[in-house]
């Protein structure tokens, strides 16, 4: 196994991903500097540049507005397992969040259901299902059209009782 010592810290680490950054010129595709000392040498840069890279940053948005829209639609499936990853790994973190917000827009979750019962838009057809105990991968889409139906007529009929 191979050794590099770090040219910052003066450490000792084994030669890996784990330890140093990708760098195609040095010794073995190593950066010379361990990550530890790397981060902090750029913890420092970004510190004492912030203006710069602000307007670099601002920049670069300006040249290329549509740049995060053609990303997402180029990797929408790579950042669909990312976005499974995280939630499955921070799964307490995420849940407390969710909470967090739904208490500050309580208000607008309120009308949100409504509006979702009014239209009778397919996640509240498929709670009519759950609530009767039918799990959601036995409902397809004619199911819920089927339902939609039936809860339009009854509401019909509701109103002129």
């Amino acid at each position: 196994m191979e050794r590099r010592i770090c040219t910052k810290c003066k450490k000792d680490f084994i030669a890996n991903l784990k330890n140093f950054k990708k760098n195609k010129k040095g010794k073995y595709g190593l950066s010379s500097t361990c990550i530890k000392c790397h981060n902090e040498w750029h913890r420092i840069y970004r510190l004492s540049n912030e203006k710069k890279i602000k307007d670099n940053n601002e920049k670069y948005r300006n040249e290329n507005p549509n740049y995060d829209k053609e990303y997402g639609l180029k990797n929408k499936t790579k950042i669909q397992i990312q976005k499974k990853k995280y939630i499955l790994e921070n799964i307490k973190l995420v849940k407390k969040y969710h909470k967090e917000y739904k208490r500050r827009n309580a208000e607008k979750y309120r009308n949100l259901g409504q509006l979702y019962r009014d239209r009778l838009a397919d996640p509240y057809i498929k709670s009519l299902f759950n609530s009767q105990g039918i799990s959601n991968d036995r409902i397809n889409s004619e199911i819920i059209e089927t339902k939609r139906l039936i809860v339009k007529i009854k509401r019909e009929l509701w109103k002129q009782n």
